[in-house]
């Protein structure tokens, strides 16, 4: 899947409101959005990493 044809976009800028670092890379990569204080919703992007990593990790508890 190509980058232009998902939802959400990328920051070439570093976030003035990224508490930490991981934060800051999360908004520019744009797997998260902000929507208000403490609330985030994932991205499409943020969200297919966070099945993957769900699924390995059921995975190897399953073995």
């Amino acid at each position: 899947m190509r980058m232009s044809r998902l939802f959400g976009h990328t920051l070439r800028e570093f976030p003035t409101e990224a508490e930490t670092p991981s934060h800051a890379l999360l908004l520019r990569g744009g797997f998260v959005d902000q929507l208000m204080a403490g609330v985030y919703s994932f991205l499409p992007l943020g969200n297919r990493v966070r099945l993957k990593i769900e699924r390995v990790i059921r995975e190897e508890m399953n073995r």
